[in-house]
């Protein structure tokens, strides 16, 4: 067992390190996401887990985030605003949002995990638990007009070369 009390530090560590990130993100003082009780999203049904996972999107803490702050969700993966990265397949969808086994890492510390998707407020909000997670993450579903403005090319000049 030797072999595994420092990587069990590392992966401490690590989630502190997260954790501490995530604290430090947003400044603002806002009510935290589900202060007022939530709403418990629909049940999945076949035909909304048969497209695109209702995750993939761009979310953060508080709205004001979204533009510097939010975190990248697709099909295959997860992105923080810090080091935290996550790469998964086949997210299984359940009553309340989706499982996913996922290798997730920061710099050279990787970890095979089990990541847990919870919906509330009709699929506006998503908690993030498991894995590196010590405490569930709260994130609000970023505008549209944010994702696109984040994840769009750099426009060129209309002048001629």
């Amino acid at each position: 067992m030797p072999h595994g009390v420092p990587a069990m530090r590392r992966w401490t560590l690590f989630a502190m390190l997260a954790a501490a990130g995530l604290a430090a993100c947003d400044r603002h003082h806002e009510p935290p996401i589900g202060a007022a009780p939530a709403e418990r999203a629909p049940p999945l049904t076949a035909s909304v887990a048969a497209g695109p996972p209702l995750f993939v999107g761009r979310w953060a803490p508080s709205k004001r985030s979204c533009a510097n702050r939010g975190w990248d969700l697709t099909a295959t993966s997860l992105k923080s605003p810090g080091a935290l990265s996550c790469q998964f397949s086949k997210p299984e969808p359940t009553s309340a949002g989706y499982t996913l086994d996922a290798v997730c890492s920061v710099g050279k510390a990787i970890q095979p995990t089990r990541l847990i998707f919870t919906f509330t407020s009709k699929g506006k909000s998503l908690t993030l638990s498991g894995g590196p997670f010590t405490e569930p993450i709260a994130l609000s579903r970023c505008p549209s007009e944010v994702e696109s403005a984040s994840s769009a090319p750099p426009a060129s000049s209309s002048a001629p070369a």
